[in-house]
């Protein structure tokens, strides 16, 4: 599974532990990439910077469920922690650059690297501010058949 993600987030990814839902009931993963020849529907904006492939196995083997939606979308709660739901970045397989080639940030849930010096960071269309109440995109998670 793969969850697609923006250089503006990393750091708050990171400093949090790994994926939350953020707002949401659950975190947003795809089983492939826009680019990939099937193509993917949904579960991943096509503007994604950063891939965070998970070992889903692992993940299960300490209370994570998961689900596939109507819409193909993958989701998961990820495991309860202090500060409430999280897939933890010792479940990141790999990181790296969708848009630009950032190297390896994170592998077999250690870290690698952080990311270049330099990298043009942008808040992505409809996410509002980094820092924000991490409920960006459409209406903040109401728009096409409410929140999940």
């Amino acid at each position: 599974m793969v969850h697609g993600t923006y250089f503006a987030f990393w750091s708050r990814i990171v400093a949090s532990g790994g994926l939350r839902p953020m707002g949401r009931n659950h975190v947003h993963f795809s089983t492939g990439l826009p680019e990939d020849e099937a193509g993917v529907i949904s579960g991943m904006r096509r503007d994604a910077e950063l891939l965070v492939y998970v070992d889903v196995e692992a993940s299960i083997r300490e209370g994570a469920q998961w689900w596939i939606s109507d819409n193909g979308v993958v989701l998961t709660e990820g495991v309860p922690d202090e500060n409430g739901p999280v897939v933890d970045v010792k479940f990141f397989k790999k990181v790296l650059g969708r848009t630009q080639d950032v190297g390896v940030l994170w592998s077999d849930g250690e870290w690698v690297a952080d990311l270049p010096e330099g990298i043009k960071i942008r808040m992505p269309q409809g996410k509002g501010r980094a820092g924000g109440s991490g409920r960006g995109g459409r209406g903040g998670g109401r728009g096409r058949g409410g929140r999940t």
